[in-house]
């Protein structure tokens, strides 16, 4: 293991924002919503669409996990509902 992993947290029941919430964002481009958020939230330049005209808006879990460390991951699968998004955050490690 390259260092220690994060201390796993778990938040089974949290309320994830309604439809309307949701829809609210449809087309509004992520600089927007990063700059109303004081710039929490924006990733990486090189982290693209696969198809650019790809856009969507979610629910997201955030899986924090350290270097080769996936466990966050799998917790996430489990907790996923319909329509959820998994954002795996390994803290800008890029080996």
């Amino acid at each position: 293991m390259i260092g220690d992993p994060p201390v796993l947290t778990l938040r089974r029941n949290f309320e994830r924002p309604s439809a309307a919430q949701i829809a609210a964002f449809a087309g509004v481009p992520t600089g927007f919503v990063v700059d109303a958020q004081m710039g929490q939230g924006a990733v990486d330049h090189r982290i693209k669409p696969l198809w650019p005209e790809s856009a969507f808006a979610a629910p997201a879990l955030t899986a924090k996990c350290g270097p080769r460390d996936n466990m966050a991951v799998w917790i996430a699968m489990r907790l996923a509902k319909p329509g959820d998004v998994i954002i795996a955050a390994c803290e800008g490690f890029t080996g």
